[in-house]
């Protein structure tokens, strides 16, 4: 999921990977590099800071302090500004290193992206295969599949349900069988 944040989930067997201590998914905090930009967890190079939309803003306003929305930074990239296209291919690049790494950690059958950020701007998905091509692990080429969700901002709290249902059924079983 990528928009203001970036995180992700993980299904086993039809079943939320919740991790060890609940954080499993937190990839928007994997550090990818070691100088780069503040992230609001406090350290610095987490993917989020070069995916997260918040953080593509602060940087895009480096360039030009009048860009206040993503709308305004998408609008200078399809006109062709030279700052805001090499922001949003950089954007696509990281988000391509994200799913090679997502790949090569999990070996998954499918990565689904989704999120404000890919849901309103689609082109970022597009662009992010582009990149991935040239970024992908040789032995997951042909194997992993790649989809983008249709859920309009609904896939955390699904997901949510989904985990809230599975402790549900499994704390009834806990109680009324053993």
């Amino acid at each position: 999921s990528v928009g203001k944040g970036v995180g992700s989930s993980m299904l086993l067997d039809g079943r939320v990977v919740e991790g060890d201590s609940d954080i499993c998914g937190e990839i928007g905090h994997t550090i990818i590099e070691l100088q780069g930009l503040q992230c609001s967890c406090g350290r610095r190079g987490c993917l989020q800071t070069f995916i997260g939309e918040n953080s593509v803003l602060q940087r895009a306003r480096m360039k030009d302090p009048a860009i206040k929305s993503m709308r305004q930074l998408v609008a200078c990239y399809h006109e062709g500004t030279p700052w805001a296209r090499e922001l949003i291919e950089q954007t696509a690049t990281y988000l391509a290193v994200a799913i090679n790494n997502l790949g090569c950690m999990h070996n998954p059958q499918t990565i689904i992206l989704g999120g404000e950020l890919i849901r309103s701007y689609p082109f970022l998905f597009e662009l992010a295969q582009q990149h991935l091509g040239d970024l992908l692990y040789e032995p997951l080429r042909g194997n992993l599949q790649l989809l983008c969700t249709k859920s309009r901002g609904m896939s955390g709290i699904l997901g949510i349900a989904q985990l809230s249902q599975e402790r549900y059924v499994d704390q009834l079983i806990e109680d009324n069988i053993f």
